[in-house]
């Protein structure tokens, strides 16, 4: 492309803004992606935990039903894992090793607390739920942790951003398709009327009437008024030489009717 090109030019103008848009755009998705995934995964390890709750008090900590061991096994596309401890610090059943609570957690969960941990060096995303139940005749608060590979949220957010960035890609590609063209189709008017003027002879001034777009019509007018002025200059030019040859014409006869004689 020409860098003074006006199709460049409106190209540039307008896929600029374009692609700052999509940029925002870009950045608006991966944020409410990453919050969504949280959220969704999030709800996930709580169903997983109140289902673990629910069975282990119903088989008094032998089992968990082949539903809730289902949803243990793959939940939201990767494996779960999990652990429970009785109000005295027994175990119960789960995994025996949870990942370790960070610094500052609360002692008593009140409501569900979710946090990043690591699992035999792989980042995990944690919940710690307690639950009141009773388990074998033991009655009191039972703590429950939920567990789940982070890398099964990186994929999830990459596979969504993955296909929102290639919808968005796709879309700044046909706009500035249908840009390129429509500029081309825009300007085929400005180039017939080139096309016009070039085919004109020296002599032809006459103005030039043709349709044109609204915004070129200043341009032809100007030029029209050009072509007026070029004519009345040649005329006047033709009116002057005109004079000249006839006001020369008289003292040219008598010289030349003088040379006769002589």
């Amino acid at each position: 492309m020409r860098p003074n090109s006006l199709r460049t030019r409106l190209i540039v103008i307008i896929l600029a803004p374009l692609l700052v848009l999509s940029l925002i755009a870009a950045a608006w998705q991966f944020r409410t992606t990453t919050t969504r995934a949280e959220n969704i995964f999030d709800r996930g390890l709580l169903s997983a935990a109140l289902a673990i709750s629910r069975d282990v008090a119903v088989s008094d900590g032998d089992a968990i039903s082949p539903s809730t061991r289902r949803l243990v096994n793959d939940t939201s596309g990767g494996t779960l894992f999990y652990h429970v401890y009785a109000p005295d610090g027994v175990f119960v059943t789960g995994y025996a090793t949870p990942p370790v609570l960070p610094q500052g957690a609360p002692k008593d969960f009140v409501d569900p607390f979710y946090y990043d941990g690591n699992y035999q060096g792989n980042k995990v995303r944690v919940l710690r739920f307690q639950d009141v139940t009773v388990v074998s005749g033991v009655a009191g608060v039972f703590n429950i942790t939920v567990w789940q590979s982070a890398d099964v949220r990186s994929s999830f957010v990459a596979d969504v951003l993955s296909r929102s960035f290639a919808v968005i890609a796709l879309l700044v590609i046909s706009v500035a398709v249908v840009v390129w063209f429509g500029v081309g189709l825009g300007l085929r008017p400005l180039l017939d009327l080139e096309q016009a003027i070039a085919k004109r002879t020296p002599s032809e001034l006459e103005p030039i009437r043709r349709a044109v777009p609204v915004e070129a019509q200043g341009l032809v007018t100007t030029l029209n008024l050009l072509l007026d002025r070029v004519q009345r200059r040649i005329s006047s030019k033709d009116e002057f030489i005109s004079n000249a040859a006839h006001q020369l014409r008289n003292p040219v006869a008598g010289v030349l009717a003088l040379a006769e004689a002589v």
